[in-house]
């Protein structure tokens, strides 16, 4: 196996685990949302994705797990892409 190759598979592990990560701290963020009756933050939650940060960073006292899941996840992500990014060129 050559290093592009290896550093595809690395990439692919890394997306997978921050999707996962991302998705679980956005469905924790808009539970938390409609269990504290922010309804209007549930709904944009449940509509908007992006909007999940925004929330996780408006109410940090009720919503600290759910945001670093958040920006482990994006973090993640963004490692996973400069990878991918690096393997093809």
């Amino acid at each position: 196996m050559n290093v592009v190759s290896l550093t595809i598979v690395v990439s692919g592990i890394a997306f997978a685990i921050g999707i996962t990560l991302f998705l679980v701290g956005y469905l924790v963020s808009m539970v938390t949302a409609f269990g504290n009756e922010h309804w209007f933050w549930g709904l944009s939650i449940l509509f908007f994705v992006p909007i999940a940060l925004l929330y996780c960073f408006a109410h940090s006292d009720l919503t600290a797990w759910p945001r670093g899941l958040l920006i482990k996840g994006v973090i993640a992500l963004v490692i996973a892409i400069i990878l991918f990014v690096a393997a093809l060129s």
